[in-house]
Protein backbone atom coordinates (compact mmCIF):
# COMPACT_ATOMS: atom_id res chain seq x y z
CA UNK A 1 0.00 0.00 0.00
CA UNK A 2 1.39 3.41 -1.00
CA UNK A 3 0.19 6.52 0.81
CA UNK A 4 1.12 10.15 0.18
CA UNK A 5 -0.01 13.73 0.00
CA UNK A 6 -0.91 14.54 -3.60
CA UNK A 7 1.96 15.39 -6.00
CA UNK A 8 4.61 13.71 -3.88
CA UNK A 9 5.78 11.06 -6.35
CA UNK A 10 3.00 8.55 -5.73
CA UNK A 11 2.83 7.20 -9.27
CA UNK A 12 6.62 7.18 -9.57
CA UNK A 13 6.85 4.89 -6.54
CA UNK A 14 3.90 2.70 -7.56
CA UNK A 15 5.24 2.25 -11.09
CA UNK A 16 8.74 1.55 -9.76
CA UNK A 17 7.34 -1.19 -7.51
CA UNK A 18 5.22 -2.58 -10.34
CA UNK A 19 8.12 -2.68 -12.82
CA UNK A 20 10.74 -3.99 -10.42
CA UNK A 21 8.68 -6.38 -8.29
CA UNK A 22 6.31 -7.66 -11.01
CA UNK A 23 3.09 -6.13 -9.73
CA UNK A 24 0.23 -5.01 -11.96
CA UNK A 25 0.72 -1.57 -13.51
CA UNK A 26 -2.85 -0.70 -12.48
CA UNK A 27 -3.02 0.34 -8.84
CA UNK A 28 -6.06 -0.33 -6.66
CA UNK A 29 -7.07 3.27 -6.14
CA UNK A 30 -8.81 3.99 -2.84
CA UNK A 31 -9.09 7.65 -3.84
CA UNK A 32 -11.75 7.22 -6.50
CA UNK A 33 -14.33 4.57 -7.32
CA UNK A 34 -12.30 1.37 -7.66
CA UNK A 35 -13.33 0.38 -4.13
CA UNK A 36 -16.60 1.42 -2.53
CA UNK A 37 -15.52 2.62 0.92
CA UNK A 38 -17.38 4.75 3.42
CA UNK A 39 -14.38 6.51 4.92
CA UNK A 40 -16.45 7.78 7.82
CA UNK A 41 -17.30 4.25 9.01
CA UNK A 42 -14.29 2.43 10.43
CA UNK A 43 -16.09 -0.92 10.27
CA UNK A 44 -16.60 -0.49 6.53
CA UNK A 45 -12.91 0.32 6.03
CA UNK A 46 -11.96 -2.67 8.18
CA UNK A 47 -14.23 -4.97 6.17
CA UNK A 48 -12.75 -3.85 2.83
CA UNK A 49 -9.17 -4.32 3.99
CA UNK A 50 -9.97 -7.74 5.46
CA UNK A 51 -11.41 -8.84 2.12
CA UNK A 52 -8.34 -7.52 0.31
CA UNK A 53 -5.99 -9.31 2.72
CA UNK A 54 -7.56 -12.68 1.86
CA UNK A 55 -6.77 -12.49 -1.85
CA UNK A 56 -3.38 -12.54 -3.56
CA UNK A 57 -3.30 -8.97 -4.82
CA UNK A 58 -1.20 -8.18 -7.87
CA UNK A 59 -2.05 -4.50 -7.42
CA UNK A 60 -0.48 -1.80 -5.28
CA UNK A 61 -3.12 -0.09 -3.13
CA UNK A 62 -3.00 3.73 -3.39
CA UNK A 63 -4.34 6.44 -1.09
CA UNK A 64 -3.91 10.18 -0.47
CA UNK A 65 -6.08 10.23 2.65
CA UNK A 66 -4.88 11.68 5.93
CA UNK A 67 -4.16 9.20 8.71
CA UNK A 68 -7.34 10.29 10.54
CA UNK A 69 -9.43 7.98 8.35
CA UNK A 70 -7.44 4.90 9.36
CA UNK A 71 -6.60 5.54 13.02
CA UNK A 72 -8.89 2.85 14.40
CA UNK A 73 -7.58 0.11 12.11
CA UNK A 74 -3.94 1.04 11.51
CA UNK A 75 -2.58 -1.88 13.47
CA UNK A 76 -4.70 -4.32 11.48
CA UNK A 77 -3.62 -2.79 8.16
CA UNK A 78 0.05 -3.00 9.15
CA UNK A 79 -0.38 -6.65 10.12
CA UNK A 80 -1.76 -7.53 6.68
CA UNK A 81 0.00 -5.11 4.30
CA UNK A 82 3.33 -3.44 3.69
CA UNK A 83 2.72 0.30 3.95
CA UNK A 84 4.99 2.76 2.13
CA UNK A 85 4.73 6.50 2.65
CA UNK A 86 6.40 8.74 0.05
CA UNK A 87 7.07 12.39 0.84
CA UNK A 88 8.60 15.33 -1.02
CA UNK A 89 9.79 18.89 -0.47
CA UNK A 90 6.55 20.78 0.23
CA UNK A 91 7.61 23.65 -2.03
CA UNK A 92 7.74 21.29 -5.02
CA UNK A 93 4.49 19.71 -3.84
CA UNK A 94 2.71 23.06 -3.70
CA UNK A 95 3.90 24.20 -7.14
CA UNK A 96 2.95 20.88 -8.72
CA UNK A 97 -0.47 20.87 -7.04
CA UNK A 98 -1.09 24.49 -8.08
CA UNK A 99 -0.36 23.59 -11.71
CA UNK A 100 -2.54 20.50 -11.57
CA UNK A 101 -5.58 22.24 -10.11
CA UNK A 102 -5.32 25.05 -12.69
CA UNK A 103 -5.12 22.44 -15.48
CA UNK A 104 -8.29 20.54 -14.57
CA UNK A 105 -11.68 21.90 -15.63
CA UNK A 106 -13.44 20.96 -12.39
CA UNK A 107 -13.23 22.28 -8.85
CA UNK A 108 -10.49 20.07 -7.42
CA UNK A 109 -9.21 22.87 -5.20
CA UNK A 110 -8.62 26.62 -5.15
CA UNK A 111 -7.60 28.01 -8.53
CA UNK A 112 -5.35 31.04 -8.07
CA UNK A 113 -3.29 33.21 -10.38
CA UNK A 114 -0.11 32.83 -8.34
CA UNK A 115 1.52 30.26 -6.09
CA UNK A 116 1.70 32.94 -3.39
CA UNK A 117 -2.12 33.08 -3.28
CA UNK A 118 -2.36 29.30 -3.47
CA UNK A 119 -0.18 28.76 -0.40
CA UNK A 120 -2.54 30.86 1.70
CA UNK A 121 -5.77 29.42 0.31
CA UNK A 122 -7.95 27.11 2.35
CA UNK A 123 -8.63 23.65 0.89
CA UNK A 124 -11.82 23.47 -1.17
CA UNK A 125 -13.57 21.41 -3.80
CA UNK A 126 -12.96 17.76 -4.51
CA UNK A 127 -9.62 17.65 -2.64
CA UNK A 128 -11.67 17.78 0.58
CA UNK A 129 -12.28 14.04 0.22
CA UNK A 130 -8.81 13.43 1.62
CA UNK A 131 -9.35 15.22 4.94
CA UNK A 132 -11.80 14.84 7.81
CA UNK A 133 -11.90 18.48 8.87
CA UNK A 134 -11.08 21.87 7.42
CA UNK A 135 -7.61 23.37 7.79
CA UNK A 136 -6.61 27.04 7.49
CA UNK A 137 -4.48 26.69 4.36
CA UNK A 138 -2.96 24.22 1.90
CA UNK A 139 0.34 24.48 3.78
CA UNK A 140 -1.43 23.44 6.99
CA UNK A 141 -3.07 20.61 5.07
CA UNK A 142 0.32 19.31 3.88
CA UNK A 143 1.72 19.60 7.41
CA UNK A 144 -1.24 17.74 8.92
CA UNK A 145 -0.75 14.89 6.45
CA UNK A 146 2.98 14.63 7.15
CA UNK A 147 2.70 14.88 10.91
CA UNK A 148 -0.08 12.32 11.05
CA UNK A 149 1.67 9.67 8.97
CA UNK A 150 5.25 10.47 10.02
CA UNK A 151 6.33 13.01 12.60
CA UNK A 152 3.69 12.54 15.30
CA UNK A 153 3.10 8.83 14.73
CA UNK A 154 4.15 6.63 17.63
CA UNK A 155 7.41 4.72 17.39
CA UNK A 156 5.84 1.27 16.99
CA UNK A 157 3.92 2.56 13.96
CA UNK A 158 6.94 4.28 12.45
CA UNK A 159 9.00 1.10 12.70
CA UNK A 160 6.49 -0.76 10.53
CA UNK A 161 6.09 1.90 7.82
CA UNK A 162 8.59 2.22 4.98
CA UNK A 163 9.31 5.90 4.44
CA UNK A 164 10.53 6.88 0.97
CA UNK A 165 11.93 10.33 0.26
CA UNK A 166 11.04 11.36 -3.28
CA UNK A 167 14.40 13.00 -3.87
CA UNK A 168 16.22 9.80 -2.87
CA UNK A 169 14.06 7.65 -5.13
CA UNK A 170 14.70 10.06 -8.00
CA UNK A 171 18.46 10.52 -7.59
CA UNK A 172 19.47 7.17 -6.05
CA UNK A 173 16.94 4.91 -7.72
CA UNK A 174 18.72 1.56 -7.62
CA UNK A 175 19.78 1.72 -3.98
CA UNK A 176 16.33 2.95 -2.92
CA UNK A 177 14.56 0.08 -4.71
CA UNK A 178 17.01 -2.42 -3.19
CA UNK A 179 16.31 -1.01 0.28
CA UNK A 180 12.54 -1.26 -0.27
CA UNK A 181 12.88 -4.84 -1.51
CA UNK A 182 14.83 -5.79 1.60
CA UNK A 183 12.27 -4.16 3.91
CA UNK A 184 9.29 -5.89 2.29
CA UNK A 185 11.08 -9.24 2.00
CA UNK A 186 11.38 -9.50 -1.78
CA UNK A 187 14.57 -11.25 -2.82
CA UNK A 188 14.02 -11.98 -6.49
CA UNK A 189 13.49 -8.85 -8.57
CA UNK A 190 14.84 -6.79 -11.47
CA UNK A 191 15.40 -3.09 -10.99
CA UNK A 192 13.47 -1.28 -13.71
CA UNK A 193 13.06 2.49 -13.71
CA UNK A 194 9.74 3.46 -15.34
CA UNK A 195 9.64 6.10 -18.04
CA UNK A 196 9.04 9.62 -16.64
CA UNK A 197 5.94 10.01 -18.83
CA UNK A 198 4.36 7.04 -17.03
CA UNK A 199 4.79 8.52 -13.57
CA UNK A 200 2.53 11.54 -13.66
CA UNK A 201 -1.09 12.55 -13.62
CA UNK A 202 -1.57 15.54 -15.96
CA UNK A 203 -0.23 18.11 -16.32
CA UNK A 204 3.03 16.39 -17.18
CA UNK A 205 6.03 17.85 -15.36
CA UNK A 206 9.72 17.05 -15.23
CA UNK A 207 9.53 15.92 -11.62
CA UNK A 208 12.66 17.88 -10.80
CA UNK A 209 13.72 18.44 -7.23
CA UNK A 210 13.97 22.13 -6.46
CA UNK A 211 12.01 23.16 -9.54
CA UNK A 212 9.83 25.25 -7.25
CA UNK A 213 12.41 28.07 -7.42
CA UNK A 214 10.95 29.16 -10.78
CA UNK A 215 7.64 29.97 -9.09
CA UNK A 216 8.38 30.63 -5.42
CA UNK A 217 10.15 33.88 -4.54
CA UNK A 218 12.52 34.27 -1.60
CA UNK A 219 9.71 36.11 0.17
CA UNK A 220 7.35 33.17 -0.45
CA UNK A 221 10.03 30.79 0.79
CA UNK A 222 10.38 32.72 4.03
CA UNK A 223 6.61 32.67 4.46
CA UNK A 224 6.51 28.89 3.93
CA UNK A 225 9.26 28.38 6.50
CA UNK A 226 7.48 30.62 8.99
CA UNK A 227 4.39 28.43 8.68
CA UNK A 228 5.74 24.88 8.38
CA UNK A 229 9.51 25.24 8.82
CA UNK A 230 9.66 23.10 11.96
CA UNK A 231 8.02 20.16 10.21
CA UNK A 232 10.21 20.64 7.12
CA UNK A 233 13.33 20.47 9.28
CA UNK A 234 12.10 17.36 11.09
CA UNK A 235 11.86 15.46 7.80
CA UNK A 236 15.07 16.76 6.28
CA UNK A 237 14.20 19.89 4.28
CA UNK A 238 15.93 23.18 5.03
Amino acid sequence: MVVSHERSGTHFLINSISCSFNYSRKSLDLDHTDVNINYYASENIRSIFKKLSKVHLANVIKSHHSVDFFNEILEEILNDFNLLYIYRDPRDVMVSLWKQIRYWNWHEGPKTETVKEFLKSAPSGRMMRYQQHQLPSLLHRWEHHIRGWMVDADESFRQKVIYVKYEELNSNFNSTIKAIAKQVGIYSFSIVRPKPSENVVPPVSKGESGGYSEYITSEDDQYIKSMIGRTMNEIGYQ
